[in-house]
């Protein structure tokens, strides 16, 4: 019924009958279901909305799919219970998934999603790739815990490279038991034209590169612990996704200053002792 209602929405923008999305799709519930609820699913609203847009925007003409490339997720006030798998996919099938590739297969969700600095704010990325997969166009996003799946339909040409879904835009969120008060969903895109990005040289640490080689040899080891293997790469990827999303630079700064400033005050301590010492001194030299 959903699909017929996106439908049927979508022809009487088409003909005329209503001048806004809302309004057709409001005459449909009303006409088809008892209870109003005949188009309710938010991926379906969302795209009689597009279609609205392009009858406004292009004059009914269908807009070739703008490519992107998928960079990550953000996950916003995000409870510990939240930690899914993802699935992309579009209408030709799936274009990535936590469970297959190869740097996030072998790890539970728990340990690939990171939480960045800011508070209540975990992290979803690939550093060192362009990406999680280049986008065109229809793509899904698809998000399964244990406590069931949600996910959302979505189109490059008709969204900006940063997008906030709340949980009344996600298909099915509604149906999980525990509440999640405030989560929302950022998908973060960047513009691509099928070229790799030349990767701009940055300084590191002698801790950053041993621990990227040391998470490079675990997984090419086959002879490695699963244990082992489990713990070198998720160290390896949190503090990569931390340096990508960071957030709080300025914070940082502010807290070396504020130990810096400390410890310069401890030590004008040592050198100045207190002047209580050396009257006892004194008095004890004239008695």
């Amino acid at each position: 019924m959903a699909r017929t209602g996106l439908m049927i929405s979508s022809l009487l923008l088409y003909l005329k009958f209503f001048p806004t999305a809302e309004e057709s799709m409001d005459y449909y519930n009303q006409k088809r279901c008892i209870d109003g609820k005949g188009l309710v699913l938010p991926s379906q609203i969302r795209y009689v909305k597009y279609f609205e847009r392009i009858l406004t925007y292009f004059n009914g003409e269908n807009q070739p799919g703008r490519r992107c490339m998928l960079r990550g997720f953000r996950l916003h006030k995000c409870p510990y219970w939240v930690r899914p798998s993802i699935t992309i996919s579009n209408h030709n099938g799936v274009l990535f998934s936590t469970k297959k590739h190869p740097r996030t297969k072998e790890l539970m969700p728990e340990d690939f999603w990171f939480s960045a600095p800011r508070k209540g704010i975990m992290v979803f990325a690939l550093p060192g790739e362009p990406g999680l997969t280049e986008l065109a166009g229809d793509f899904k996003v698809h998000f399964n815990d244990r406590q069931g799946d949600f996910y959302c339909w979505l189109n490059t040409t008709m969204m900006e490279n940063r997008m906030i879904l709340n949980t009344s835009d996600l298909d099915g969120f509604d149906k999980r038991k525990l509440p999640s008060p405030g989560f929302q969903v950022e998908v973060v895109l960047v513009d691509y034209d099928g070229s790799l990005p030349a990767r701009a040289p940055r300084p590191t640490t002698n801790t950053e590169s041993n621990e990227d080689s040391a998470a490079a040899a675990a997984t090419a080891t086959a002879t490695a612990t699963e244990k082992v293997t489990h713990l070198l790469i998720k160290r390896s990827l949190g503090a990569q996704i931390r340096m990508m999303f960071s957030d709080s630079d300025s914070e940082s700064t502010k807290d070396k200053q504020a130990k810096m400033a400390g410890g310069a005050d401890g030590a004008s301590k040592e050198a100045n002792p207190p002047p209580q010492k050396h009257q006892k001194k004194k008095r004890q030299a004239s008695k």
